[in-house]
């Protein structure tokens, strides 16, 4: 027991230990790449040494040209164009890099700048400070291995200085890099009431005050897809442009766009909830002087009565409309874009754009083949494998105890009632049947149908919807003078439904006849 127990002991004992140990290694190591780190930072050289607020201007190469930055009453502006919508995030980064540069690495008494690529720089940075102190930096090769440019300051200091490239690279960019870049309206997909594209395709899209959305080629409308329709719709709200291009085009630059004869236009109308304007506004100076008379006439008699109460200014809808004119193709697949009459010119990428011009008005058809609720039909007359049998509709009201009134519905046939379940289960394969495709309306089909159905409606008004076999795949469903192509399961199932009901009447009228 003893022996157990001295061991036990040391085994403590030389864990303790360890883990001394390896804590005193830690702390050694750390406390060496905090060294290092440090030596490293001491090791950095500075290349200019100014506060980034003391810069008043700032010259580089812009595609290929040299462009001037100045700060007027704390905002930067471009030199030669002060309109320019200068971004001020992006100029006070860059400007932020060059007040205090670090160098890597420093090569002392270079003669041969080419070496660099210093002798012809890619861009020279100039920039002055409040107090007039200008400083040179030409900015040579990228050293790619290390990510580092080969940099000089000014034409009297001979050392040759490696730069990370994030500090370089903020003045490496196009000119409209450093403009401030509108965005695309911000419209609720709810406040859409009209789509119209006009392109190499065309078609309209329209909603009406039901929720229900139609698409016309510009002839006739017919109801649309809602759930596509309103993807659609919802698709404005999340638009961007892909760059900007050009804050205020001239006509010239315009037609260079694409955009004085644009490839395709999107329409787009909808509703913008605005403040309700007060009407006094409005009104002239000489009848807002007679009611102020009146008013101080009326003071003492109101004497005592709340006066000074605002009303909650009310919000009113109001009709907007908005125009996406597309131009030619730009780089990279992308198309020039302005909206409106607005001289600002982007460009949308191909993916964004698809989105409206990649389509027609078959993209949105309704491929349900005959939806009408079962509280709009009076009868139905099915005529199958050579018979004609009619199934009518009728409605009861009843009141519970309460008061509260509900609504039977029953179907007969021959005279006699069907059962509710199965007459719902046919019915519902009948309405909510959708096609795979559709097709032109002059395709031909066999000339007499598997089954015809007539729904007679409570408006008076009537459908004809007949089934035809087409292939080994689908069923040629003619309704509305349109043709569909509907999964053949889905057709024999609706047989099978029907055939269910048919016997069930059958078997009560051999009943009654027995």
């Amino acid at each position: 027991m003893k022996k157990k127990t001295v061991k036990m002991v040391l085994a403590v004992v030389s864990l303790a230990v360890l883990c001394g140990v390896y804590l005193g290694v830690s702390t050694y190591v750390s406390k060496q790449e905090e060294a290092e780190n440090s030596k490293e930072e001491e090791e950095q050289v500075s290349v200019t040494d100014a506060s980034a607020d003391e810069i008043e201007t700032v010259k580089f190469l812009i595609d290929k040209k040299e462009v001037t930055f100045q700060r007027k009453e704390e905002e930067w502006v471009k030199g030669n164009d002060e309109a320019f919508p200068v971004s001020q995030d992006t100029l006070n980064n860059a400007v932020g890099m060059l007040g205090d540069l670090k160098a890597e690495r420093v090569l002392d008494d270079v003669s041969d700048l080419s070496e660099y690529g210093l002798d012809s720089p890619v861009n020279t940075i100039v920039f002055k400070t409040k107090v007039g102190e200008e400083t040179s930096i030409k900015i040579g090769v990228k050293n790619e291995s290390v990510s580092q440019y080969y940099v000089k300051k000014n034409e009297d200091d001979k050392k040759v200085y490696l730069v990370a490239s994030a500090s370089i690279e903020p003045f490496m960019n196009s000119l409209y890099d450093y403009a401030e870049s509108g965005t695309f309206p911000e419209i609720s997909s709810e406040n859409i009431k009209a789509i119209q594209v006009e392109g190499e395709t065309s078609y309209n899209l329209s909603v009406d005050e039901n929720g229900f959305w139609y698409v016309s080629d510009g002839g006739n409308q017919e109801k649309a897809d809602s759930a596509k329709a309103a993807s659609m719709a919802s698709s404005f709200s999340t638009l961007e442009y892909a760059s900007f291009v050009n804050y205020d085009a001239s006509e010239e630059e315009m037609e260079s766009y694409g955009l004085n004869k644009p490839y395709a236009n999107v329409i787009l109308n909808y509703e913008e909830e605005v403040s309700k304007k007060e009407t006094d506004n409005l009104k002239s100076e000489e009848t807002e002087l007679e009611e102020a008379e009146n008013t101080e006439e009326k003071q003492g008699e109101k004497k005592g009565e709340e006066t000074g109460e605002k009303k909650e200014e009310e919000a009113e809808m109001e009709d907007k409309s908005l125009v996406i004119h597309v131009g030619s193709e730009a780089e990279e697949g992308d198309r020039y874009v302005s909206v409106d009459d607005s001289k600002e010119v982007y460009t949308m990428s191909e993916e964004t754009l698809s989105t409206f011009l990649d389509k027609d008005d078959s993209d949105f058809w309704d491929m349900n083949v005959c939806y009408t609720s079962i509280n709009d039909i009076e009868s139905v007359e099915i005529t199958y494998k050579g018979e004609r049998k009619t199934i009518n509709v009728s409605r009861e009201t009843s009141k519970d105890e309460d008061g509260n009134e509900t609504e039977t519905i029953s179907y007969e046939m021959d005279g006699k009632e069907l059962d509710s379940i199965n007459m719902n289960t046919f019915y519902n394969k009948v309405s909510n049947m959708t096609a795979q495709k559709r097709v032109s309306d002059d395709t031909t089909l066999n000339s007499e149908p598997e089954m015809k159905i007539v729904l007679r409606k409570t408006d008076g008004t009537e459908e004809e919807v007949s089934y035809h076999s087409y292939d080994s795949n689908f069923y040629g469903v003619k309704a509305e003078n349109k043709i569909y192509m509907v999964n053949k399961m889905n057709i024999k199932e609706m047989f099978e439904a029907y055939e269910q009901v048919e016997g069930e009447n059958n078997e009560e009228v051999s009943r009654t006849e027995e």
